[in-house]
């Protein structure tokens, strides 16, 4: 087959999509990528042709990917906990992300498919043009990968997804949700009518549902993690299918910094980051500064790619903290005894199979949904961003290291991803669904 992916320009997208790539590239498969202008050194390294997104459509998506810190956008709201109180707001930067940018991913999308002509499109689930449009509307199947461990598909056992609320674990607590969905879908009708009239513009009918019933509308929806970090749901169409951890296979030896093999023996390590490409202030990182230095611990801080520690003003660094911009992870983590995230779906999935707790303390985006499934599973606990300073996150890692449950529940979600197969499992999965003779079987519905 010829297939396409369609992937937010963001590391935390890309590695995923890259390692399923990857996988059906080895079977044979010809896959090319269309992402943003950030995305293509990272694609071609890999060996995929790729596409760039049209000029105006990537400055617009990087702006509300990556927004100035207090800027009002897409990236720093749908995700706060009180969204239902702010509608307006959430409404509007839903509809700049997800429904502004959908005419441009499809002039894009539409050239693509002229002259790469792919058998088979697979989408990130932020790129709304091939949700909305492109499966209802072209003779190209779409199939999604969600890159987080959660799944966004409305269902009675959650509250709408980016609410940051918990699962519905008794009766009064289903009830409660069915309200809040309710009046979650009020307060977005005007965001449907538009999708609605985006829809009509290229002569497709009404919208059957909510908009984000439209991701069961698929035939294949992918999830990158595990059943136990998505509350163990019982209410999702059988569309759906859970494959652990696709990671891209690195290109070359990864190299280790020398003091990784000279850390002490019998010391906990603590591990702490708040992602690739976080653009705000380092709350997290000074808070581990200010809590950690001097205890009996090896502390091991990373700044992300595009910062430098000496930027960062995290204040008097102890002689137990080492501040790197970029740790491989996968040398690292079988050496930690507890890993510090923001909340990043990739790095915490990445953390817990390598058998390895977490303290998650979110700071926007999907990083809440995250941080309340981490809890859920037992994996590790949730430290509220309010109450991150050096004494709350060094009381949370102290706990995390005493309570031996922590690290036992870590090694059993991980014995739980690895069986689900990862890249090679959504290859699988894909031939299976959408092979030459499979293409026109029928979607699943809700």
């Amino acid at each position: 087959m010829r297939i396409l992916m369609a992937f937010q320009p963001v590391p935390g997208h890309l590695n995923p999509s890259v390692g399923v790539a990857q996988a059906l590239r080895d079977r044979g498969h010809e896959v090319a990528f269309y992402s943003g202008a950030e995305a293509r050194s990272y694609v071609e390294q890999n060996g995929f042709a790729f596409y760039p997104f049209e000029a105006s459509l990537n400055e617009r998506l990087m702006r509300i990917l990556f927004p100035p810190e207090g800027s009002a956008t897409a990236g720093n709201i749908v995700d706060q906990r009180h969204a239902l109180l702010r509608p307006g707001k959430v409404n509007a930067a839903l509809r700049e992300w997800f429904l502004d940018t959908i005419p441009e991913q499809i002039a894009d999308l539409e050239r693509l498919y002229d002259e790469f002509q792919p058998d088979l499109l697979v989408s990130d689930v932020t790129l709304m043009g091939p949700i909305l449009i492109l499966k209802d509307r072209s003779t190209v199947p779409v199939a999604l990968l969600s890159v987080t461990s959660s799944c966004p598909i409305p269902g009675p056992e959650v509250a709408p997804w980016g609410l940051g609320m918990p699962p519905a674990r008794s009766a009064l607590r289903r009830v409660q949700y069915q309200v809040v969905q309710r009046v979650s879908r009020w307060i977005s009708a005007g965001f449907r009518r538009e999708a609605d009239l985006l829809r009509l513009r290229y002569e497709l009918p009404p919208l059957k549902g909510a908009v984000a019933d439209e991701y069961a509308r698929v035939p294949l929806f992918l999830v990158v993690g595990t059943p136990s970090l998505d509350y163990n749901r019982r209410d999702l169409p059988g569309c759906v299918r859970y494959v652990g951890l696709c990671a891209a296979q690195a290109r070359g030896r990864q190299t280790a910094p020398d003091w990784l093999e000279s850390l002490p023996a019998g010391e906990p390590v603590v591990h702490v980051t708040e992602g690739t490409v976080h653009c705000n202030e380092p709350v997290l990182l000074r808070a581990a500064v200010e809590g950690l230095s001097g205890l009996p611990m090896r502390v091991i801080l990373s700044t992300g790619k595009h910062r430098r520690p000496e930027e960062l003003n995290l204040g008097r660094i102890g002689p137990n903290v080492i501040v790197e911009q970029f740790v491989p992870h996968d040398l690292l983590f079988p050496k930690t005894s507890v890993f510090v995230s923001a909340g990043n779906a990739g790095a915490d999935l990445k953390a817990v199979l390598a058998g390895v707790p977490l303290v998650v303390v979110p700071t926007g985006w999907d990083h809440m949904e995250n941080a309340l499934r981490v809890v859920d599973a037992g994996v590790g606990i949730l430290l509220p961003p309010e109450k991150c300073d050096g004494a709350g996150l060094r009381r949370a890692v102290e706990t995390v290291l005493r309570d031996p449950s922590y690290r036992a529940n870590a090694l059993r979600v991980s014995r739980e991803a690895c069986a689900l197969g990862g890249s090679e499992r959504a290859a699988d999965l894909l031939e299976e669904t959408f092979g030459r003779q499979a293409v026109s079987s029928p979607p699943c519905r809700r």
